[in-house]
């Protein structure tokens, strides 16, 4: 005769189940968190190598309106859409000159994927500053279908990456910034979701002031991650480590505070 499980032995075992799961997700929690601390690591290290590409050319990376000495004889905005774009090569394009690495595509192509962020890191390698070789594009014209180690460098976790970016926000029109004039940045994309505000807080502490709103380290998006009432707070925001909004603590660091 078969006898079945008893109560007592079915809840040993779903007890069991329950450790094994908790553990594999503390697991995972623990190798996320060692991940996000190479973030300020990341950061300063591209900062630096923005800035070395800037004493040695006069200009930023990406946004450089002289990179036709890499082998592009006519290195227009259109031109760079239909030679510049394969991947291994070394040819780019330039930069429209203004002093600001951009994010959003350039008018004057004729593809929506053309921007001066993902160009940058195609001139830091082609001048020798860092390994890789990039697209020099956005695939797709956004950040959600743009590509880790072909666009742009891998970040600390499956998915992300990082990219520079310009932010002027001085007249507060973008309600999700604050309302400063921020300049150059370097930003972590989060494909899976960004960080919380407690794993951005101690990047903060370590590499700056601790401030969600102030220095060189701060948040992008002070509506999910601070207790700002509004994006002219800046100055008085600390982390809301007990009630945020959600898990979506994105943060960029200075490159040239304006």
């Amino acid at each position: 005769m078969r006898r079945g499980f008893s109560l007592v032995e079915m809840s040993i075992v779903l007890v069991i189940i329950g450790l094994i799961v908790g553990g594999v997700m503390i697991g995972q929690n623990l190798i996320v968190a060692a991940r996000m601390k190479t973030v300020g690591t990341d950061m300063v290290r591209y900062k630096d190598l923005a800035t070395q590409f800037r004493e040695r050319y006069y200009a930023w990376p990406g946004d450089f309106n002289g990179a036709s000495i890499w082998g592009l004889s006519n290195a227009t905005f259109n031109t760079c859409d239909t030679i510049a774009t394969t991947n291994g090569t070394t040819q780019t394009c330039n930069g429209d000159g203004d002093d600001r690495i951009e994010l959003d595509a350039d008018t004057s192509s004729s593809a929506n994927n053309m921007v001066e962020s993902a160009r940058a890191f195609q001139h830091l390698s082609n001048a020798g500053l860092m390994d890789g070789q990039f697209s020099g594009v956005m695939n797709g014209g956004s950040l959600s279908t743009a590509r880790a180690y072909v666009d742009f460098p891998a970040g600390p976790i499956d998915g992300s990456f990082y990219f520079y970016d310009y932010i002027d926000n001085s007249s507060g029109s973008d309600s999700s910034v604050w309302r400063l004039p921020i300049g150059n940045i370097i930003h972590l994309y989060l494909s899976s979701g960004a960080a919380t505000p407690k794993q951005i807080k101690e990047i903060d502490i370590k590499m700056d002031d601790g401030l969600p709103g102030k220095g060189r380290f701060m948040v992008r998006n002070w509506d999910e991650c601070t207790n700002a009432a509004n994006n002219a707070q800046h100055s008085i925001a600390i982390y809301d480590l007990v009630n945020p909004v959600g898990e979506a603590c994105n943060a960029f660091y200075l490159i040239d505070p304006r």
